[in-house]
């Protein structure tokens, strides 16, 4: 809005002060309890600005009415219908006719393909039949994918994509029982012209229609802004313009014209035809020439006129043009395909393809591609909603971590090292392992160690020396157990249990709630030990065996750690293979957590069931199954470069396997340093996402120079890793889709509908939302009960007439001088609450700006209210934007 848009009055100051509202309660009294009660209201002269801020409104007013953890878009305004069927929402690879499989009709979109009623009251014939309009979506139309655009920009994210030469959509306008017309080239346009039928909800004309040997070639259709029927002489004020009919021809005359002039310019028009009028089209539809026979001579005539022609088995043309080269229109071709038959007209159909690729969402190609065609209904793409899990990996130079949180919203880590330079283990160091259950055995290598003091090891100390049997198969490193018994190997050659002191167990309880817990002390003299859970920060010290929880000499006690459940800890010392000395931990019927995904069965159809899968892994916070596996050391020693973890996402798509995402952590001896990937396929795939991705592994932008690399898998959890200069992968972090698989928020629209935005929110606990419902957006003109709901004015009183009647101005009021009394910054804007608006009980809210800058950054303020609650008090605040830092201070109050 321009400065000299912005004018208000001082006559309300009084009647704002006693009231029970402030701006502190916002969004109260807009929206209570999750409902809405609002209107939110746009000047019909309103400037893109002030609708733009009214989108944005509304976004803040939603988020408000408690909105779940990762919302889908919201319509704030306007008919549409968004692509999904019952049970069956739009994700990732899918078509909009995967899961719009019937298309759209007067049930989905009432008001664009409403049924019509179509009555021939022109011509020979009477007809009076009844029809249906669809829209229907081709099986390789529009689809929701993540991949990079075909612009410049090459930019990697999620679009709505309609490929290169591929089809949007096909409108189809179908009577029940066909139209009859003459059957008679001659006379066909003659019995046919002149009638009206409605189209997406809008009356267009029929001013030609061609036939010939049995094929209606043509039919052109005028439609206008408006359409008004003038007497000669008569004028009318559209638009700022000032029309008159003029003349009206003589019916004998060979050509009936209407003389139409438009702010003092005059043309004559054919019946059928339209000119242009500097910018103004005026088409005449209908010439009434009675010249005093029996009444006044009229002329039926469309202002703002589109003149559509369809053309069988051609483009449509819009104005004499076809659709595709028009200057404002998109890169398209269009085909009309007219049912006809002898003496019969059945409907018509028009494909719409594209002539480029088509990315709706991205900043070249924007969030909605508007029908060329009648230019009534839109196709938005606002983006995908669902919630979502962060889960990192990092790696340093010689260890590395996992991070995410357990079930209960713990921060979990779940620490990696290398101790050797070649292998890569759980833990911090070989100090500090951490034990994991794996499973890896067989009878024979259990029953080989059954002379070395115990017989199932689970995971040895890489950097000592190794433990063998008898005959020499086992090795360091082997790992071991059954479902009865764990035992841990901790160390060979230690002088004492003393020694195992600072080893980490990774633990999880029944109900797959994970934690890291570190022996912090043995005192074998007091047979005493202490612990700290490090996922729950904290310690339980000196648990002494009197107290039925441990035992240091080998015997088998209970050890409760408090959520963790009973668990039977024993530490052992004793002889190994020629007096080695072995100490151990050795865990029975315990909650070690037990993972190994290799064992696991990914296939929807597969034997492998939840609970088997949790049975294998825990849950994380947004009930995600992680699985680390650790497999240090193959039974024959040699070593297996890395560590796994696994990660199931909680729902699976339709058609697509349920399965882990394997991410590999291990030592690069050619780089000395811990790495992310697989060392064979280290620039295809940092993790292993490719048979259930949406492409093929990771890609990146063609003109992204920071080596950031992006994919996403087919529920819509988004893999991102980060190359250092050497190609080397150091860190990958990914957003994992919980709960039901994400999805894209795409709508088809009546061409002014307004959403929110979805959000993508972290797997949190979740409130009820109410859908606001009801009248949410109008146009100042729209309004007839100003008192009924509580509004919101967006725009000044020189461009919004509700908020010139709230200030009591006379619409339009623009000027400087009054903002400069009331303090409203000339380069900022002015939000203002008022009490029993227009004399009613409910409340006004005015969002105006002295410039575009101004109110766009207001009603900036209102969609995120809650970062600027303390600064919103009284009854108005001042808004300021510069260099995009938005400042919020109360009015400066002149003497």
């Amino acid at each position: 809005m321009s400065v000299g848009a912005l004018m208000m009055g001082t006559t309300l100051m009084s009647a704002v002060a006693a009231a029970p509202y402030t701006l502190a309660d916002f969004p109260a009294p807009f929206v209570a309890a999750g409902r809405g009660d609002f209107t939110i209201v746009v000047g019909q002269d309103a400037k893109p600005d002030d609708i733009i801020g009214a989108v944005d409104v509304g976004v803040g007013l939603q988020a408000s009415g408690g909105s779940t953890s990762g919302q889908a878009a919201g319509v704030i305004s306007g008919e549409s219908v968004k692509i999904e069927e019952a049970g069956d929402p739009l994700n990732l690879d899918e078509t909009f006719a995967d899961v719009m499989t019937a298309g759209l009709d007067s049930s989905d979109l009432p008001t664009i393909l409403v049924d019509g009623n179509f009555e021939d009251n022109e011509g020979t014939t009477d007809n009076e039949e009844s029809y249906t309009q669809e829209i229907n979506f081709a099986a390789d139309g529009p689809a929701l994918v993540f991949d990079k655009n075909d612009d410049g920009d090459k930019a990697v994210a999620d679009y709505v994509r309609v490929a290169n030469n591929g089809e949007l959509y096909s409108f189809v306008l179908e009577f029940d029982t066909d139209i009859d017309f003459v059957d008679d080239a001659a006379d066909a346009a003659d019995d046919m012209e002149d009638n009206m039928i409605e189209i997406q909800g809008w009356p267009y004309i029929i001013t030609d229609f061609v036939y010939d040997a049995n094929v209606i070639d043509e039919i052109e259709l005028l439609t206008g802004e408006t359409i008004i029927t003038l007497t000669q002489g008569d004028s009318y004020t559209f638009d700022g313009h000032t029309v008159i009919v003029t003349k009206v021809t003589d019916p004998e005359a060979a050509d009936e014209q209407c003389g139409v002039s438009v702010d003092g310019e005059t043309q004559f028009i054919n019946s059928g035809d339209d000119e242009d009028f500097d910018g103004l089209r005026v088409g005449v539809s209908d010439i009434f020439a009675i010249h005093g026979a029996v009444g006044e001579d009229a002329c039926e005539i469309t202002l703002g006129s589109v003149l559509t022609k369809l053309v069988n088995g051609e483009d449509v043309q819009i104005n004499g043009e076809d659709i595709g080269e028009r200057d404002d229109d998109p890169d398209v071709t269009s085909n009309v395909v007219i049912d006809d038959g002898a003496g019969v007209w059945g409907g018509f159909t028009i494909t719409v393809d594209s002539d480029d690729q088509v990315n709706l969402g991205s900043d070249t190609d924007g969030q909605d591609w508007t029908d060329p065609v009648f230019e009534n209904f839109k196709i938005s793409y606002l983006g995908l909603s669902g919630e979502v899990e962060d889960v990192a990996f990092e790696a340093g130079t010689d260890d590395g971590a996992f991070t995410t949180k357990n079930n209960e919203g713990k921060a979990l880590e779940i620490p990696m090292f290398s101790a050797n330079e070649e292998s890569l283990f759980f833990g911090e160091d070989t100090d500090a392992m951490l034990l994991i259950e794996s499973d890896g055995s067989t009878a024979d290598d259990i029953a080989a160690l059954a002379a070395c003091a115990h017989a199932n090891i689970i995971g040895i100390n890489p950097a000592l020396v190794e433990v063998t049997d008898q005959n020499g198969a086992a090795a360091v490193g082997d790992v071991y157990a059954n479902e009865d018994t764990t035992l841990v190997v901790q160390a060979n050659g230690l002088a004492d249990i003393s020694e195992l002191q600072n080893t980490l167990l990774f633990l999880a309880t029944a109900g797959q709630t994970a934690r890291v817990v570190e022996i912090t002390d043995i005192d074998e003299g007091n047979d005493q030990m202490s612990f700290k859970d490090i996922t729950y920060g904290r310690t339980i010290d000196d648990v002494e065996p009197e107290d039925a929880v441990l035992s240091v000499d080998g015997s088998d006690e209970d050890f409760d750690l408090s959520g963790i459940g009973i668990i039977t800890l024993g530490l052992v010392e004793g002889a190994c293979n020629g007096g080695n000395d072995v100490a151990a931990i050795e865990l029975v019927n315990g909650n070690l957590a037990n993972a190994d995904d290799s064992e696991l069965d990914y296939g929807n159809n597969g034997a492998t069931t939840d609970a088997e899968l949790l049975a294998q892994g825990y849950e994380t916070d947004g009930e995600n199954i992680i699985v680390p596996d650790q497999e240090s050391l193959d039974v024959d020693g040699a070593p297996d470069t890395g560590v796994w973890i696994g990660i199931l996402e909680s729902d699976n798509v339709d058609n697509t396997l349920r399965s882990f995402v394997d991410t590999m952590m291990y030592y690069d001896d050619g780089e000395n340093e811990v790495l992310i990937t697989e060392p064979e396929d280290s620039e295809a795939n940092a993790v292993f996402l490719t048979p259930f991705a949406t492409t093929d592994g990771f890609q990146d932008a063609t003109d992204d120079n920071d080596n950031d690399r992006y994919a996403m898998t087919v529920a819509g959890s988004l893999w991102h890793d980060n190359e250092n200069d050497d190609g080397n992968i150091k860190d990958v972090d990914a957003k994992i889709a919980v709960g039901e698989a994400r999805e894209g928020s795409a709508f088809v629209a009546e061409t002014g509908a307004l959403f929110t935005a979805p959000t993508t929110g972290t797997a949190t606990t979740t409130t009820t939302t109410t859908a606001f419902t009801g009248t949410l957006a109008r146009l100042d003109t729209e309004i007839t009960d100003k008192t009924a709901v509580n509004m919101l004015l967006i725009g000044g009183p020189c461009v919004n007439r509700l908020t010139a009647e709230l200030l009591g101005k006379t619409y339009p009021a623009c000027g400087i001088e009054v903002a400069t009394e009331l303090g409203v910054p000339l380069d900022g804007a002015q939000i203002a609450l008022y009490e029993n608006a227009f004399s009613g009980t409910k409340v006004a809210m005015t969002v105006m700006g002295t410039d575009a800058a101004g109110t766009r950054a207001a009603s900036e303020v209102l969609k995120r209210y809650a970062e600027f609650r303390a600064q919103l008090t009284g009854m108005k605040v001042n808004v300021k934007s510069t260099a995009g830092v938005i400042t919020v201070s109360a009015p400066v109050v002149t003497a």
